[in-house]
Parts: C-alpha cells; sequence; structure tokens
C-alpha cells in the first residue's frame, strides 16, 4: 500500500489512474510509496539494463539490475521492476509493478539480478475502464525503472 502524505483521501493506491478524485492525492503525492520498505542495512542499484531494448507485442521482455547492500549487515531485498509510458493513448496509472525478486545479500556483497516481465503485464484495455474491453499490449515506448535507474524499451 502507499502511505499518503494527507488524511481523507483513502484508500490511495500505487496504480490509481491520474486524476480520479478531486483530492490532494489525485496525483499520487504520498508520503512513503507502495513498495519503499525499511532496512536494517542500505542497498544501492548500480545498473539496469535490458535484455533488448526493442521487443515485439506479445513478448516477453528481460530485465537485468546490479544491486548492492552497501551497509554493514546482512540483508534480504525486494527489487521491483515498475515500468511506466511516457506517452498513451489509454488512460494507464503513472507506473505498474510488472515484476519483482526477493534476494539475499551479504554486508558488501553485490549481485545481477535477471527479472523476466510478462507481456500480459504490460496490457491495458483501451476505452474501457470498467475491464470489459480486449486487454492489448500498446506499441511505442516504456520506460522501466528500478529505484532511480531507468531504461527505455520500445514494444513494436
Amino acid at each position: 500500500m502507499s502511505w499518503p502524505r494527507r488524511t481523507g483521501n483513502e484508500p490511495l493506491y500505487y496504480q490509481q489512474l491520474p486524476g480520479t478524485n478531486a483530492g490532494a492525492e489525485s496525483t499520487h503525492d504520498v508520503a512513503y510509496d507502495f513498495g519503499d520498505g525499511l532496512s536494517y542495512t542500505t542497498y544501492r542499484f548500480e545498473a539496469l539494463g535490458l535484455e533488448a531494448a526493442t521487443v515485439p507485442a506479445g513478448r516477453d521482455a528481460r530485465v537485468t539490475v546490479r544491486v548492492a547492500n552497501t551497509g554493514g549487515r546482512d540483508g534480504d531485498l525486494v527489487v521491483p521492476v515498475y515500468v511506466s509510458r511516457p506517452v498513451s493513448r489509454v488512460l494507464a496509472p503513472r507506473r505498474r509493478l510488472v515484476a519483482f525478486t526477493r534476494t539475499r545479500l551479504r554486508a558488501g556483497e553485490s549481485r545481477t539480478l535477471r527479472l523476466t516481465v510478462p507481456a500480459r503485464a504490460l496490457e491495458v484495455t483501451p476505452g474501457d475502464l470498467d475491464g470489459a474491453g480486449t486487454p492489448r499490449v500498446e506499441p511505442g515506448t516504456y520506460t522501466a525503472a528500478v529505484g532511480a535507474r531507468t531504461a527505455t524499451l520500445t514494444i513494436t
């Protein structure tokens, strides 16, 4: 869940469509966002890459991310991959969770993780807010993000 900055506009979901309410959180202004967990150690995302920058619609995308435990303790980390569309013909949340993995890192350890973004995770339902239409993957540019790292994915 996302933790709202102010009360009175709940529930607040990380996948909330933009402008779906008239309150302060209509723009998803949160104190703690979905996935912002706390830990007894610190982590850094060092690199984010794509197996292929261009993927045909209906095909899975593969993501690699290098993570490092920069703290003094061993820890478990859930690594989320979010996708957003800079421009879209379909109203969609500003970002969507499309893949995640959990890894254990010793203090000072770095590791490269490989994740699969299923094609279905990129589907939207054109023209239907109630989900009654046929979902499909829209061609175009997507931005994949892990932490502050981003990579551009093109769906053809």
